[in-house]
């Protein structure tokens, strides 16, 4: 076994697709600090996320994904002023219910959010982790190198748009393997990353 898959053995990663959320402008989602790695993937329309921390802000377009790694505070909604919108706080399902919509908003135009979560073995080797940006933006539009992220995301998306028998662990198990490629693409991006990797390993 390679030495990053030894890394992501120890981690005990896990994927969770947590709920599909269907948002009619005008909506906003507050999202507070959470315990694991959040993840936002827009399967369909364009949004904002607002960082409670720092006040930026980023536009999300359909195919774009998000993943908040650690306790950031962050509100996705249709306006890129974050005050203009209040929607109420919505009824969170079963974590795994992707057959249930969560449903927000006014009747405006259309965006539908898949939420979930990436979870670790608290005392894994957690180096390489912890060393990745707050909040890592994966772009539908990105480079040449992330077609094998954006086919994932892909596959993500049909499961999310059309969900069926399975779909939730589908989506689990394709969102872990998103993840083992953004750890790859970070360590390749060390000076020497086969030391990086020995060093956690």
């Amino acid at each position: 076994m390679d030495v990053l898959s030894i890394v992501l053995d120890r981690l005990k990663l896990r994927g969770t697709a947590d709920f599909r959320c269907e948002a009619r402008a005008p909506w906003s989602l507050p999202v507070g600090v959470a315990p694991s790695a959040l993840f936002h993937l827009v399967a369909q329309g364009q949004c904002w996320l607002h960082r409670g921390d720092s006040g930026e802000k980023v536009s999300l377009d359909a195919g774009d994904m998000l993943i908040v790694m650690r306790n950031v505070p962050h509100t996705l909604s249709s306006d890129s002023d974050e005050l203009a919108v209040t929607s109420p706080a919505p009824q969170i399902p079963i974590p795994g219910a992707l057959d249930e919509l969560v449903r927000i908003g006014g009747e405006g135009r259309e965006t539908l959010v898949l939420c979930g979560r990436f979870e670790f073995d608290p005392d894994g080797p957690r180096s390489l982790v912890d060393a990745l940006p707050d909040v890592i933006h994966i772009r539908r539009t990105g480079e040449r190198d992330r077609r094998a992220l954006m086919e994932l995301v892909r596959h993500m998306i049909d499961e999310a748009l059309s969900p069926g028998p399975g779909s939730a662990l589908i989506i689990n198990r394709l969102s872990e393997a998103l993840f083992a490629r953004v750890l790859r693409h970070h360590a390749e991006q060390h000076e020497r990353p086969g030391q990086l990797l020995a060093s956690l390993a």
